[in-house]
């Protein structure tokens, strides 16, 4: 029913009022609510010949595609903008933006350099992008020669510069926690490799366990023998701390690793978009 009344709603200002301009405007104000679903199919039942500038309709699809995080949709829709439109350098800018979710950072940096920007404006804003892909990639030399170019004067990109110099700091002082290291610590003594991969409270918890099923065996076996079931249950309990401690201390370090580059990752990526949301808008 609703999507019968919004191909009602289009051929009734097509036909009967503006036509094309009260069409896109009836779009532009579905997207304005944040209506992404109805703005994309009332743009799919479009007749685009009888637009004259098809890339305002390619670029408004795009941008519904990417509030709703379809990446793919919205680099097929942004990608079909000519280079003569003026929504050209905001597309590539988002398509150089959508392709580091897909890790594609050889891409973005080249959709950027392919720019021929005159904006004194907006080549601050593609040297920030390629600081900050630079950042993605882990890449210090490139990432210290795009720093240079830092001048803290234009408000759009002054903020993440900041952020990207000390994210910069975060990394390059950053020691990688090695899970060998860290499983090998445990071996000889329990909770040690997770202390190192920085869980502190897991690692003294785990001493104890160990600690304490430990005593109970080595009690047990001298007083009631081998085969007494105390003495295997508790030198059974023991095995499982012990030898869950080594593999927990592993993946501690793993886990520790993933998740200061990912923090780190999202950081940079919030710090790359909002600068390119507040030039556009």
């Amino acid at each position: 029913m609703k999507k019968f009344f919004l191909i009602f709603l289009v051929f009734f200002l097509k036909n009967f009022i503006f036509s094309q301009d009260f069409e896109k405007k009836f779009i532009e104000h579905l997207i304005n609510k944040e209506n992404y679903d109805d703005a994309i199919y009332c743009l799919n039942n479009l007749d685009l010949k009888e637009f004259k500038n098809h890339d305002s309709i390619f670029y408004l699809k795009g941008y519904c595609f990417y509030k709703k995080k379809d990446i793919q949709l919205s680099i097929k829709n942004f990608s079909k903008i000519t280079e003569s439109s003026t929504f050209y350098e905001k597309s590539r800018f988002f398509i150089s933006y959508e392709n580091l979710y897909l890790y594609k950072y050889d891409l973005s940096l080249l959709i950027l350099k392919d720019l021929n920007i005159k904006n004194e404006n907006l080549e601050k804003l593609r040297n920030l992008q390629f600081a900050g892909i630079s950042l993605l990639k882990r890449d210090i030399e490139n990432f210290k020669i795009y720093e240079k170019k830092f001048k803290n004067n234009y408000f759009v990109t002054a903020d993440a510069e900041k952020n990207f110099v000390k994210y910069f700091k975060e990394i390059n002082n950053y020691k990688n926690k090695s899970p060998f290291f860290a499983g090998f610590l445990s071996t000889f003594l329990p909770g040690s490799g997770k202390i190192y991969a920085g869980k502190l409270g897991e690692g003294i918890s785990s001493f104890f366990m160990c600690f304490t099923f430990g005593v109970l065996f080595a009690e047990n076996f001298v007083k009631q023998g081998k085969y007494n079931p105390q003495t295997i249950l508790f030198g059974s309990a023991f095995s499982v701390f012990y030898l869950g401690g080594i593999y927990g201390s592993y993946k501690a370090a793993e886990h520790q690793n993933h998740f200061f580059y990912e923090n780190i990752q999202n950081k940079i990526l919030f710090n790359l978009h909002i600068p390119i949301r507040t030039f556009f808008n």
